[in-house]
């Protein structure tokens, strides 16, 4: 989950007690993780002319907050702090310290920051060494303690695993928390530095699918899979946001392989995560099942903040230049809608859609199928019925890139009702395919029900037709819901 830097002298005995000092500052941090301090930006910096930098202090940070610039190119460097209120703080202020023999480092250090958007103006000197400082890589630090009394929001990281074995994959996961709460709909990523290769940068989501098991619990995952062969694979992850996208709140779900992760606090709220929607499709489309969950407060606002940490890395062993990483699994198919009309029925279906290797990229073909007996579906999915483009009224089965939402209408093809016009359920499911064949595991399986052809219901006070006499054929078709609208009467019916 990153570590804690310290320095030691080169020489002298005080090694250990510096040890000492450190290892009882992280057990002590790790105990009251609000008295850690708080990295707001980190960056590697190649200098070609001004660079500028902003970041963001928010309200709950400010106590002790040091602004650095690292590198043998300090020397040749001239480095410029602007607060929110626009004042400049330049090598000369009282608050700066370069030191470009020992630690090779310009050091802004301010006991209290201004909460708003700050900047840092890194430029080469003019003179001989404006070259030097060109061709040479600075990091920017930037760093703060919490507020008393105030909950600041922490970002940690790590990998699944600190040693996998080729075909296996590892996954990252983020969690961003203000004490008891998680935060929400941040954006997340991590850099990944590769051997042999250029860093990559992947988005990590908690929207429960691919890597990610529980949407809503304020942890981010993703795969990684975009390996340049053996060796050390160092991560960095970031996380941003603001009152348009993030807010804190209580976790959702807190169901993590990582249980050092997710913690489970006392008032926890859980939502149950359900694979398909149980509907009376006949008597009532609008009717929801007793399992939907509830649909919960968005939660409070996050001011704007920024977020970095070291995830630390994990070695990969036993690589081999041709893939074998298939198609992700689909988890959300969903039935949301259905309508009996007569010998109609039409489904309403959505799922998200996964990549060609697990959670990136796109696939080939993409096959929706359907069965009356769940279980063919995971013995002989090539057995169950295929639902084609032609049997769509809207949408497409063609394939979408990866989290992109598939939304199909379904007129269920007349050979799958039964003989008797009796009740049915049909189970459907997805698998998916990349172009070198290599299929994705099964989907999980929705399901919806017919309630078959049932007769109208007779009028209180009517005589019953005598035996012998003319009669009107009784017309079977399930009572219509007057009181809303359907909304496929626009897409069918019209």
């Amino acid at each position: 989950m990153g570590g804690l830097s310290f320095w030691v002298p080169s020489e002298g005995d005080v090694y250990s007690t510096l040890l000492d000092d450190a290892l009882a500052d992280a057990a002590q941090q790790l105990s009251h993780p609000d008295e850690r301090e708080v990295i707001v930006r980190r960056e590697e910096l190649r200098l070609r002319g001004e660079r500028q930098l902003p970041f963001i202090i928010d309200a709950s940070l400010g106590v002790d907050g040091r602004v650095a610039v690292v590198g043998s190119a300090v020397e040749f460097l001239a480095v410029r702090v602007r607060d929110p209120d626009d004042e400049l703080y330049h090598e000369a202020s009282p608050e700066c310290t370069k030191d470009v023999l020992r630690t090779q480092s310009v050091v802004f250090h301010f006991p209290i920051m201004k909460p708003g958007r700050w900047m840092v103006q890194v430029s080469p000197t003019k003179g001989g060494g404006a070259g030097g400082a060109a061709t040479s890589t600075v990091t920017l630090l930037v760093t703060s303690y919490t507020t008393r009394g105030k909950h600041a929001i922490q970002l940690r990281a790590q990998a699944s695993a600190s040693w996998v074995t080729y075909p296996a994959v590892a996954s990252l996961h983020a969690r961003l928390t203000r004490g008891k709460d998680v935060v929400l709909g941040a954006s997340v990523w991590a850099s990944v530095s590769r051997p042999r290769r250029r860093h990559v940068v992947i988005t990590l989501h908690d929207d429960g699918l691919g890597a990610d098991t529980s949407a809503g619990d304020g942890i981010y995952s993703a795969f990684f899979t975009d390996h340049s062969g053996a060796g050390r694979y160092r991560m960095a992850v970031r996380a941003a946001g603001d009152e348009s996208n993030a807010h804190v709140t209580l976790p959702h779900v807190c169901r993590s392989s990582l249980a050092d992760l997710a913690r489970k606090p006392s008032n926890l709220i859980v939502m149950p995560k359900k694979a398909y929607r149980l509907t009376d499709l006949a008597e009532d489309i609008g009717f929801e099942d007793q399992w939907a969950p509830q649909v919960s407060e968005a939660g409070e606002p996050c001011p704007m903040f920024g977020r970095y940490v070291d995830a630390g890395s994990f070695q990969l062993v036993g690589y081999r230049e041709r893939s074998p990483i298939g198609p992700g699994a689909i988890s959300d198919l969903l039935v949301e809608a259905s309508m009996v009309r007569g010998p109609r029925w039409i489904l309403e279906i959505t799922w998200t859609a996964m990549g060609s290797h697990l959670d990136a990229g796109v696939v080939e073909h993409v096959e929706l199928r359907c069965s009356q007996r769940g279980s063919e579906l995971e013995e002989n999915f090539r057995r169950a019925f295929q639902i084609r483009d032609t049997d769509l009224v809207r949408g497409s089965l063609s394939p979408r890139p990866s989290r992109k939402r598939h939304h199909v209408v379904v007129l269920v093809p007349a050979r799958l009702f039964p003989p008797d016009g009796g009740a049915f359920t049909l189970y459907l499911a997805v698998r998916t395919q990349d172009v070198q064949g290599r299929q994705s595991p099964l989907s999980n399986v929705a399901r919806a029900t017919h309630p078959g052809i049932r007769p109208a219901q007779g009028q209180p006070g009517v005589d019953k037709q005598k035996p012998g006499g003319s009669a009107r054929p009784i017309l079977l078709r399930p009572r219509p819901n007057v009181n809303s609208p359907s909304r496929f009467n626009r897409i069918f019916f019209t």
